[in-house]
């Protein structure tokens, strides 16, 4: 009985330490689990959570070796490797193309776990891979995938030599659950990085610009201020963070201030100027770029860049100095130009009248080379007072701001032209043509007589061809929607001159310049005192010409609608 007792109580006492084993057994992989997602959790250093996790999936599995490797696709290289257990130090490292010979490629493309037996050629790993796998001598071996948001991270390994067990599907779900949890924990960390390293280049763009940044909090208490803003108003950063923005505002431009916040509260960005004071109550004019930071629809401040803007404006008072002292010596000059043009118009007119009347009356008693030059005389004196009018005209086209436009009878004003040019047009024997019926513009009307005397003079002194014995044609017309404008006509005086060169034709409008190909000279200032004049009331002037082909000169008025008669006022 004593012997049959004994082997009782040794029967007990066995399954008391196999229970004891068991438990044992279970605390520890109870504790490698804890470590593991303490590790996960509380860790800031990467390769220190990554050691503490491999090693204790090697203890839950009890496996030779733990091979967690990281890698990056697009580059095709392998980024980080940690390995842990009893057969670490037998593990080559190997390169990305080796790892996607294997297991850890068809695992990466397919995303999938695996789990392959000791023993058994896997047809899932190329040749080269296999005869790697029986070099090193593994056996049971699982590859699970790093995964996390669509994007593979890398592989986790799990490796048994041949004479261990194998590894069954219980330790590839346990293998896959961790390799979830460091996928996350991966993904934080990488995130973590990312977000630190974009912190500290912000933070270096912000130091290194040359504009004042200052960022301030929902109450417009200064949070930030780069070395700029330091520099510019000579504060300490120190001094600066903490007090209130409007305290660097001049007391002028608080309204403007508070006007500008409001609308950053919001959501509204804004761009504009205002001055600052500096710690030695200097005066700064800056141009603000103010830009509102919302967290979650709330308004958490401002990010404003200030631009120093000091020599802008002294170049902008220099120039608007400038500009007046121009204003008023080109007021000076206009009034010399007018009295001097006036002061010599009398004189001049009085010379040309005796002179007309010497040749009329005494011409038929004087020799003819006496004759002739009391006629050159004429023309000549003729000339001067039509030089003294155009500047006349060009001195009113300056000092006119306030023109008042009316409807314009252009039939009227086009006979009034011709009448003008008759001597001109008896002179050249030209033939002249002009449209029977005019369109309704606006306008006013004396200048757009000149802009008329302008062109016809110039086609009657250029068009034909003298030396063909060819007399000038010129044709007064309009054309209405060209080029699909309806808001304006184009009138046009069109002659049959030899034409003009395109490099000609860009000089033709701008003050002095005239032709070189003509013979009969004039002074240059009519087509230019045309372009302002037609600029002036709203429209633009032009050329079409061809070599050989005669010219057309245009200008362009607003069109008006067409009035009753009584309804017009000719202009």
């Amino acid at each position: 009985e004593r012997e049959k007792l004994i082997t009782e109580l040794n029967t007990v006492n066995a399954k008391l330490q196999e229970e004891s084993a068991e438990r044992k057994a279970v605390l520890q992989r109870t504790n490698a689990l804890y470590q593991i997602v303490r590790s996960l959790i509380i860790s800031e250093d990467l390769d220190d959570m990554l050691q503490v996790v491999t090693h204790n999936i090697a203890k839950i599995l009890n496996a030779d070796q733990i091979v967690l490797a990281t890698l990056n696709l697009d580059t095709r290289e392998v980024t980080h490797i940690v390995q842990n257990g009893l057969g670490t130090e037998q593990y080559e490292d190997l390169t990305y193309d080796e790892l996607m010979e294997g297991l850890t490629g068809w695992v990466v493309d397919k995303v999938q776990p695996v789990l392959s037996p000791n023993g058994m050629p896997d047809p899932r790993e190329s040749t080269a891979a296999q005869q790697r796998r029986r070099a090193a001598n593994w056996g049971a071996v699982m590859v699970v995938p790093l995964y996390f948001q669509g994007k593979i991270l890398g592989t986790l390994t799990a490796i048994n030599r041949p004479d261990r067990r194998d590894f069954d599907r219980n330790d590839l779900l346990l293998l896959n659950a961790v390799a979830g949890q460091i996928s996350v924990a991966l993904s934080n960390v990488q995130l973590s990085a990312e977000t630190a390293r974009m912190k500290r280049f912000n933070e270096s763009i912000v130091q290194g610009v040359a504009e004042a940044i200052f960022i301030t909090d929902a109450h417009n208490m200064i949070k930030f201020a780069n070395p700029a803003a330091v520099a510019m108003l000579g504060y300490e950063a120190k001094e600066l963070v903490g007090t209130p923005t409007a305290s660097i505002v001049a007391e002028k431009y608080l309204d403007k201030f508070w006007a500008e916040f409001e609308l950053r509260q919001e959501g509204i960005s804004s761009r504009y100027e205002m001055v600052l004071c500096g710690k030695d109550n200097t005066h700064v004019p800056v141009l603000v770029s103010a830009c509102p930071l919302f967290q979650e629809d709330m308004f958490t401040g401002t990010l404003a860049a200030f631009t120093d803007i000091t020599e802008l404006k002294q170049a902008e008072a220099t120039l608007r100095q400038y500009t007046a002292d121009l204003q008023a010596q080109n007021a000076e000059l206009d009034a010399f130009a007018h009295t001097v043009a006036h002061d010599l118009k009398g004189p001049l007119s009085i010379l040309v009248g005796f002179t007309q009347l010497l040749e009329s009356k005494a011409g038929n008693y004087l020799p003819d080379k006496h004759r002739d030059q009391l006629g050159i005389m004429a023309q000549t004196g003729q000339k001067m007072r039509n030089i003294i009018d155009e500047l006349l005209l060009l001195a009113s086209v300056r000092e006119m701001e306030d023109i008042d436009l009316v409807v314009l009878d252009m039939n009227a004003i086009v006979d009034a032209v011709c009448n003008r040019l008759a001597y001109m047009i008896e002179e050249h024997q030209a033939e002249v043509v002009v449209t029977e019926e005019w369109p309704y513009t606006i306008g006013y009307g004396p200048w757009i007589e000149e802009v008329w005397v302008n062109y016809l003079s110039n086609a009657l002194k250029y068009g034909g061809r003298p030396d063909d014995g060819v007399v000038p044609y010129v044709e007064l017309g309009f054309d209405n929607n060209l080029n699909g404008d309806e808001t304006h006509i184009r009138f046009w005086v069109r002659d049959n001159g030899v034409g003009l060169y395109p490099d000609q034709q860009v000089q033709l409008f701008t003050p002095f310049e005239r032709l070189h190909n003509v013979k009969v000279k004039g002074h240059g200032l009519g087509l230019s005192i045309v372009r302002r004049i037609v600029e002036k009331l709203g429209g633009e002037v032009g050329i079409e010409s061809k070599v050989g082909a005669g010219s057309t000169f245009y200008f362009t008025l607003p069109i008006m609608p067409k009035l009753d008669d009584e309804d017009i006022v000719p202009g």
